[in-house]
């Protein structure tokens, strides 16, 4: 998770402090806080997020509240319960970690294509009204212009498919 530019990873448990530090000394996590009950998780997400975007992963009915009150809740594991699914922003099925980090990989892919497309969309778009403001260019082909941006806005954000189709096919590989 830190090679993915995570700073920080604090874990919260119910489980006893003895096992939460065996756990947190082996996975490298840099506090814990166990013993806890599911409202005292949704407080310490609170207290975090003052500090900075908290990104609470949870798997059962204990975490709802905590995956709730996160900037970025995300549901992890085959087995998790309903409220867990309901009250994350991203629900991965199965119990491997490493899909976390794909779906934050995915996440920021994401979010970089919409960053593209939407400079894009103002420079494009902001140069056709411009030229049309100016008479430079007639009515039509600022409507022509406007439309071939949105197309190529569309087919941009396409990419990403095209990305996750390649990764799918190493993992089978």
């Amino acid at each position: 998770m830190r090679r993915h530019g995570i700073d920080e990873i604090v874990m919260l448990t119910g489980d006893s402090k003895a096992v939460a530090a065996e756990v947190a000394r082996q996975m490298d996590i840099d506090s814990y806080h166990a013993e806890i009950l599911p409202e005292d998780k949704s407080d310490y997400v609170n207290k975090l997020k003052q500090r900075g975007t908290v990104m609470m992963v949870g798997d059962g009915i204990n975490d709802a509240p905590a995956l709730a009150f996160a900037d970025v809740g995300v549901s992890l594991g085959g087995r998790q319960t309903d409220i867990a699914a309901e009250s994350s922003a991203v629900t991965i099925h199965g119990e491997d970690p490493s899909r976390l980090m794909e779906a934050l990989q995915l996440g920021r892919r994401t979010m970089r294509l919409v960053h593209q497309n939407f400079m894009a969309t103002i420079l494009v778009n902001s140069a056709a009204m411009l030229l049309g403001a100016l008479g430079r260019i007639s009515p039509l082909w600022a409507a022509v212009i406007h439309n071939t941006a949105t197309l190529a806005v569309v087919l941009n954000s396409c990419r990403i498919l095209q990305l996750e189709q390649r990764q799918a096919r190493r993992r089978r590989q």
